[in-house]
């Protein structure tokens, strides 16, 4: 169990969560400046843009998220709700760049209902354990 808490602590959701926002920042930087001609020519462009935003957005909020549990705050409800919203963001955001970016899989976006739930499930239980905290 301890192994498990090691692996799965919040220094680790805020390292990961921070990197998922970083290469958030490079994947936004080769769609803004290296494939938007292509993607709006293909239609394309606004499902990159919504994968960079929610890989984004999320890898923030597991980040601080995984901050906040280090200093001693939050509870185990909150910290699996961050290991969520990041593994949600993971599945949500690169299903979708893969059906941008190569059509002929496609097929991968079926998982992508999979991640927007860990997603919504993340933020429940978000939500859930700063209710339960005195």
């Amino acid at each position: 169990m301890d192994r498990i808490k090691l692996l799965f602590g919040p220094r680790h959701l805020s390292a990961l969560g921070a990197l998922c926002a970083g290469v958030a920042v490079g994947l936004g930087a080769w769609v803004h400046h290296g494939l938007r001609e292509a993607l709006v020519a293909a239609g394309r462009w606004e499902s990159a843009l919504s994968a960079v935003q929610y890989q984004l957005l999320h890898g923030i909020a597991a980040a601080l998220l995984g901050l906040i549990l280090a200093r001693g705050g939050g509870s185990g409800a909150q910290l699996t709700g961050g290991w969520a919203l990041l593994l949600g963001a993971l599945l949500f955001s690169s299903t979708i760049f893969i059906k941008t970016l190569a059509p002929a899989l496609a097929w991968v976006g079926v998982a992508t209902p999979w991640g927007g739930t860990l997603i919504m499930l993340g933020w429940a239980l978000v939500a859930w354990g700063a209710f339960k905290s005195p």
